[in-house]
């Protein structure tokens, strides 16, 4: 058991960003999973207040690729997901139920600063499940708020896009990147 445990911090403590991929396609089975795995990411409150979009048809790829300015390899990606943060799932039931709610009078700030959150937990999760899966992948931070990736894939008022996640088999093997010192991250108590 204690094997298992190292070998899966190992790929947490080894995990690097990947932005060559093989031609090797990815099963849709291990897409799903991925993503499955996302979900199971702590929510607040449990509202999963995120979407994700599987960016399958290869114009759309290259228009969603093009709004961010991904040039070189990463477009060589097999599988790219845009993901969002989305609160209007949650307006919607708000507005089914009929409730006077905060979205209706421009407020909620918190609520969405909390599926900005949420959105980001999704997201890491999917990272590592992808790791545990033998593949790899890169965020594209350039998706974030992108008016024309919102346009291209059609994004509802309420749904913003934070980063693309590009998934493949990794096609070379980057030096990890270092991190700071731990006594620079870590604080006992106080600052």
């Amino acid at each position: 058991m204690k094997n298992e445990v190292v070998k899966a911090l190992d790929l947490f403590i080894g995990r690097r960003s990947i932005r060559k991929f093989s031609s090797k396609p990815v099963e849709e089975v291990d897409v799903r999973t991925i993503i499955e795995a996302g979900q199971r990411a702590p929510t607040a409150c449990n509202l999963q207040t995120y979407s994700v979009v599987w960016v399958r048809d290869k114009k759309l790829k290259e228009k969603v690729l093009d709004a961010c300015e991904v040039s070189g390899s990463i477009r060589e990606a097999p599988i790219v997901l845009a993901i969002c943060a989305d609160i209007r799932r949650l307006s919607e039931v708000l507005n089914f139920l009929k409730h006077d709610h905060c979205f209706k009078h421009g407020r909620g700030n918190w609520l969405r600063l909390m599926s900005i959150m949420d959105t980001c937990f999704f997201a890491e999760n999917m990272v590592m499940a992808a790791e545990f899966l033998g593949l790899g992948s890169v965020y594209i931070g350039s998706a974030l708020a992108n008016n024309e990736v919102i346009k291209a894939l059609k994004l509802s008022s309420g749904v913003l896009p934070l980063t693309l996640l590009c998934v493949g088999y990794p096609d070379e093997q980057p030096a990890i990147k270092p991190r700071w010192a731990l006594n620079s991250v870590l604080h006992v108590d106080t600052y």
